[in-house]
């Protein structure tokens, strides 16, 4: 994985985009690669949270135009599912009657990255753009460096949104944001993008792998699978109907609740309560009453 650097800090696992010649462009094998580090996070049991980050100046920014440029005036189905951008990059190439029937291309990269279940954290270190901001997008929180510059970048060459950024982004930012964030093109500050919602921090950028490496701890420290379950319930609702949601939410009920570790966290709570001889207001902030 020579486009990619991994390391553990305890357990969280940081992976970086190590193409910082080329501004982390998901050429060579870098996407092939990353989704194997995420999936091989996944199977960790030690890893608890997910850091992607960049090298150099950039978090990512997406394909390799020269490459595209390259390969240009080929037929499309061809270029989108063999070495060019699938293939040896993420992708297992499609034989050409595959190709002609194929309904995702490049959404199967994002079927594989929304799989994964363990939380995830971007620490967008500088610009990124097309499928790099996809990317950030599909992690469940993004803290950015104050350098930071956030790009839609698909229709500055003519394209289209792909590993299900055009699902996504909405649910994060809502249809008027991600409308104007789209079609307008637009490259937002980092502030800019923390004012809409789609950062979540904003902080110095000596201070972006702290940040984020704290937080990822904070994660690390609840329980591992019921957090698991509800990032899962969170994401499922945006496209289950009531019934089925709460099939879901009592699905993980079930199995939550059967496991030593869940039974243990109960005994405790409820021993701190008894020993205490009250229960804790739900309040932590003063608030007004609904009038």
């Amino acid at each position: 994985m020579a486009d990619l650097t991994i390391r553990d800090d305890g357990p969280v696992r940081v992976i970086s985009f190590a193409r910082p010649g080329s501004a982390n462009t998901l050429a060579g094998t870098l996407m092939r690669d990353y989704l194997e580090a995420m999936e091989e996070a996944e199977r960790d049991d030690a890893i608890r949270v997910v850091v992607t980050t960049g090298t150099g100046r950039t978090f990512c920014v997406g394909a390799d135009l020269r490459e595209l440029v390259d390969n240009l005036g080929r037929p499309v189905a061809e270029l989108l599912n063999d070495d060019v951008i699938g293939g040896e990059k993420g992708l297992p190439p499609l034989s050409a009657k595959q190709q002609q029937l194929e309904r995702f291309g490049v959404g199967r990269w994002a079927q594989r990255l929304y799989r994964l279940t363990k939380p995830s954290i971007a620490a967008i270190n500088g610009a990124v753009a097309g499928g790099g901001t996809a990317i950030a997008v599909a992690q469940d929180y993004r803290v950015a460096s104050i350098n930071a510059v956030v790009s839609y970048g698909f229709l500055g060459v003519g394209s289209a949104p792909e590993l299900g950024l055009s699902y996504r982004l909405p649910r994060l930012v809502g249809w008027r944001v991600a409308r104007d964030f789209m079609l307008e093109n637009q490259k937002l500050a980092a502030a800019d993008a923390h004012a809409v919602g789609l950062v979540d921090v904003v902080v110095e950028a000596e201070d972006l792998m702290d940040n984020a490496l704290r937080h990822a701890h904070r994660l690390a420290e609840l329980p591992d699978l019921a957090l698991r379950l509800t990032k899962s319930l969170l994401w499922s609702a945006a496209d289950n109907q009531w019934d089925e949601q709460l099939r879901a939410e009592y699905s993980a009920q079930t199995l939550l609740f059967g496991l030593p570790d869940t039974q243990q966290l109960v005994r405790k709570l409820a021993e701190g309560l008894s020993a205490r001889g009250t229960v804790p207001s739900a309040r932590t902030t003063e608030s007004k009453e609904i009038p």
